[in-house]
């Protein structure tokens, strides 16, 4: 069985494995950062530093979702390893236990960022990889 925490961005669902989850936050207020990576554009405050907050419109092929200075109703802070990331969203459902040969490939215009999907109510959910947005994420210039 694999844990997810569903998350909604944008009218969109996708899920994360939930046991990358740190902590799940209110609003928080963010700083966009001129020179930072298209996928994580803006960084936050959490427990006395800044952590990068990832883009997750861009992630699902919508538009960026964290330009503009209103917060998302939630943030979803995710560690793997040393890294910790901030995921703005605007919901989080509570955490869904799934039968990993239940998982079906996620749409192709996703395959990089989310190889699996799993199937919500409101339909399947791309699962993000976060090791992979991580890496990605390393090697920006």
């Amino acid at each position: 069985m694999l844990a997810l925490l569903p998350l909604r961005i944008d009218g969109a669902w996708l899920a994360i494995d939930a046991s990358a989850v740190v902590e799940l936050v209110g609003a928080r207020a963010r700083t966009m950062l001129p020179d930072a990576p298209a996928l994580a554009p803006a960084a936050l405050a959490y427990r006395g530093r800044a952590v990068p907050a990832l883009d997750l419109g861009l992630l699902l092929g919508l538009p960026a979702a964290l330009p503009g200075s209103t917060p998302r109703r939630r943030t979803v802070i995710v560690a793997m390893g040393p890294s910790t990331l901030a995921l703005p969203v605007d919901a989080a459902r509570e955490v869904l236990e799934v039968d990993e040969r239940a998982l079906g490939p996620s749409p192709p215009s996703l395959r990089r960022w989310a190889a699996h999907a799993a199937v919500l109510d409101d339909g399947p959910a791309p699962i993000l990889d976060l090791a992979r947005v991580m890496a990605a994420l390393a090697g920006a210039d």
